[in-house]
């Protein structure tokens, strides 16, 4: 026996991996429904040369895991961070599960979902079984530009990239398979919110999602998390899982919590098994007391204080709309939306077009022609003049 240790991820290869549960397991149910989602009754075949310790990683507690009878293991378990789900089995319909999450604030996403269906052509497009490579592609490239631009924004980097590759070339195939899917939202055909998600017999797994940031006055996450949820209802299924992650949206959302646990596997009459698992074990009980005092938060935010520091630049950060009339329109000329370069004007127009109630096919912009600072938005019912604020 080597003094190795084998880790295994559960939950990103339960979810998000074709063949992704571990052998040792015979049999995987939900732990407060009578329903098995997984069972292996073939016997178990170490091919990890006999490691002296198998760490199993975020393993939720609503699923119930049985080992195989053959794996004379001894198992240690430790909690590691809390999960965030929705579950749908207590829903009796969405609108009214929205209503009990945000009470007055419900008619905020309402609002959203209008408005955004009123100032652009939006379509809504789940792809679950189907979707051409071709497409597929270039969904996943958007995304990617998402994320690094959202990133960026907020001054921190994305776990998620480094992993990159092995996701976008293990998801095509499991979509195929309907055990994964993309929910897109169009503006006409460009895709301005993309989320990927993983299915497990009735687990729809929020994976991966970002939103193109010139349209974050109109909420695009909440309204993705909506008309997903939707999809969900009308296909029974039972949780909506947002993973791990103690963000504000996940607590607003959700109406269940559970623990990501962790289990330490050695054989039981193994001395050297029972050695790594003691130091693992002391490792993961520091670390839980680290995190339960925060310190990962303080930790985090002084990183974001750094990086903030570090990337300061003279982008425009704000921006304020003033009445404008026919007399006060100096010499201009016009601004082309769709211009890699106006990326700062097109959030601007966005916010216009949210606040206004207009459409954009129906809206004129130009700058004046003496300032950069100063942009005239003409539009079918209103106009205003938008003066922009730059860092210092």
């Amino acid at each position: 026996m080597s003094l190795k240790k084998v880790s295994h991820n559960f939950f990103s290869s339960f979810l998000e991996r074709e063949n992704g549960v571990p052998k040792f397991y015979e049999s995987i149910s939900y732990a407060d429904l009578d329903k098995e989602i997984y069972r292996d009754e073939k016997p178990y075949k170490d091919e990890t040369s006999s490691p002296a310790l198998l760490e199993v990683t975020y393993v939720p507690n609503y699923l119930k895991t049985t080992l195989k009878k053959d794996t004379n293991f001894k198992t240690v378990k430790h909690q590691l961070v809390k999960g965030y789900a929705i579950d749908l089995t207590h829903i009796e319909e969405v609108d009214s599960y929205v209503k009990l999450k945000f009470k007055k604030n419900a008619k905020n996403i309402r609002r959203s979902i209008k408005r955004l269906e009123t100032s652009f052509p939006i379509k809504y497009h789940l792809y679950h079984g189907n979707i051409t490579k071709e497409e597929y592609d270039r969904l996943f490239d958007s995304l990617l530009t998402m994320i690094k631009k959202r990133f960026k924004q907020r001054n921190e980097t994305s776990k998620q990239l480094a992993q990159w590759n092995e996701t976008l070339n293990a998801t095509y195939g499991l979509i195929k398979q309907n055990r994964a899917s993309i929910f897109v939202i169009y503006n006409a055909n460009e895709p301005i919110e993309i989320s990927v998600n993983y299915h497990r017999d009735k687990i729809f797994y929020s994976a991966i999602s970002s939103f193109d940031i010139d349209y974050f006055k109109f909420g695009l996450g909440h309204v993705e998390i909506y008309k997903q949820l939707i999809w969900c209802f009308e296909n029974d299924y039972h949780y909506f899982d947002m993973g791990w992650g103690d963000l504000e949206y996940k607590n607003r959302w959700c109406n269940k919590t559970y623990l990501f646990e962790q289990f330490l596997l050695y054989e039981k009459k193994s001395l050297i098994g029972k050695l790594v698992s003691s130091i693992t074990n002391t490792k993961v009980r520091t670390k839980n007391y680290l995190i339960s005092k925060n310190v990962h938060l303080h930790v985090k935010n002084l990183k974001k204080t750094v990086r903030r520091y570090l990337n300061a630049s003279q982008e425009p950060i704000s921006f304020s709309f003033h009445d404008l009339s026919n007399e006060t329109i100096l010499p201009k000329k016009a601004v082309n939306l769709q211009n890699t370069k106006n990326t700062f004007i097109r959030r601007m127009v966005y916010d216009f077009l949210y606040t206004n109630l207009e459409h954009v096919d129906d809206i004129k912009v130009y700058q004046n022609f003496n300032s950069d600072r100063e942009y005239y938005i003409l539009g079918k019912k209103v106009s205003k003049i938008c003066k922009v604020d730059f860092k210092k």
